[in-house]
């Protein structure tokens, strides 16, 4: 491809960049929790929610922005538009990790990033790999709002043995991405995307 540039040629090939680098989801929170604000301010952002976070997140990304587990809470199980945040829940959401005797073991909350400038992204849950390196396991999932509200609790034990690949995100020995499983034609058990099975009045 034979690219003419003049000034206003590299202000579009400058533009087209960012555009990128923000479709793999350097718009959205990374802080271990969501947002209630929308990533472009119309319901329409360019985080990708919905798809493997960690894809994005632990190969194109840098390591600051590396993921342990990332996920996306929708308002309800069938979504029509992944791609509009105004169908992702819109309060702070975090996620636990609940052992068998329905104890708290790891809980993102414990493991945010104060600091980071990345908080437009919208019904997201993830952990920073800087602020946790490993988790290993079997786990009950659920999400909770920042005021202790369970949203949502998963019906089966979640493994976790080894680090995320890319090359097998929907690992059901490895579920760190969410995404992988919890999709419109979901895998490994999961009803579909993920969404608050419990109590759907704190996504509105």
């Amino acid at each position: 491809m034979k690219m003419v540039c003049n000034r206003y040629g590299l202000l579009v090939v400058l533009v087209l960049m960012s555009l990128v680098t923000v479709s793999c989801g350097s718009s959205g929170s990374d802080g271990g929790s969501s947002s209630s604000s929308s990533s472009s301010g119309s319901g329409t952002g360019w985080h990708n929610q919905g798809r493997d976070c960690l894809y994005c997140h632990n190969t194109d990304l840098t390591a600051d922005k590396h993921l342990l587990i990332g996920g996306t809470v929708f308002k309800t199980v069938t979504v029509s538009d992944v791609d509009n945040t105004a169908n992702a829940c819109n309060t702070t959401v975090y996620v636990q990790f609940v052992d068998s005797a329905f104890k708290v073991v790891y809980d993102s909350s414990n493991y945010t990033d104060t600091t980071s400038s990345g908080n437009n992204g919208t019904g997201n849950v993830f952990i920073l790999s800087r602020q946790l390196l490993t988790l290993t396991g079997q786990y009950y999932m659920r999400l909770v709002t920042s005021d202790n509200v369970t949203i949502a609790h998963s019906r089966n034990l979640h493994s976790f043995t080894s680090a995320y690949s890319s090359s097998n995100p929907s690992d059901l020995l490895n579920r760190y991405s969410c995404n992988a499983c919890h999709t419109a034609a979901p895998q490994g058990g999961a009803d579909g995307y993920l969404y608050p099975n419990i109590d759907s009045s704190k996504c509105n």
